[in-house]
């Protein structure tokens, strides 16, 4: 899916919150929140997922989670087989050493917050699981010059930073006025149309 780039969204909100030049709201601060704004709306939304390949190690449950893995993890398959999403509660119902626990294939697995992934039982040999995750997206700082998000949803984001911007600069009224006109259950998630970003001023 094509995408916006993210100089003109930032020129756009720019000019809605009337600092078209920058003067209160630098383009460095601009891509900075920009940036955090995406990856907060795709990991909500799952606008764009990334598919990577883990190797595991013998006897290990634990991993740490790479930015290439993403922020939430949707699935994991193991020997094209999907595992279950566990909880600590589940996995001690199930088998109570299960920190011990060791097997010829994985049978679930838990995403400890944004840094570990815990599968379980660990295998007797090195093998390999697909991990299907919602994509860490670009810094915009020092990636390119579009969004990872598809156009469609361009929109919505842009009015999540300029309410941001509009917070900053203390314009509560034009802020309240936004966010009576933003609705969270039309949100874009695949498929929905959005209003193109220039018809949303």
């Amino acid at each position: 899916m094509p995408s916006d780039a993210w100089s003109t969204v930032i020129t756009t909100v720019l000019a809605r919150v009337r600092d078209p030049d920058g003067a209160v709201h630098s383009t460095a601060l601009c891509q900075d929140l920009l940036t955090r704004l995406q990856r907060l709306y795709n990991n909500q939304l799952r606008l764009v997922i990334s598919e990577t390949s883990l190797a595991t190690v013998p006897g290990l449950q634990l991993y740490p989670l790479t930015e290439p893995l993403g922020i939430h993890i949707l699935k994991v398959t193991h020997q094209n087989r999907p595992l279950d999403r566990l909880t600590f509660t589940q996995l001690r119902a199930l088998d109570p050493r299960w920190p011990r626990a060791t097997g010829s294939r994985l049978e679930g697995f838990m995403q400890l917050g944004y840094t570990f992934l815990l599968l379980w039982p660990a295998l007797f040999v090195a093998d390999t699981v697909l991990v299907t995750a919602t994509k860490l997206t670009t810094d915009l700082t020092t990636g390119p010059a579009t969004l990872d998000i598809p156009s469609q949803a361009t929109p919505k984001l842009a009015q999540l930073l300029e309410l941001l911007l509009l917070l900053r600069q203390r314009d509560m009224l034009s802020f309240t006025q936004l966010m009576q006109h933003i609705d969270p259950q039309k949100d874009t998630p695949r498929g929905r149309q959005a209003v193109p970003l220039a018809q949303t001023e």
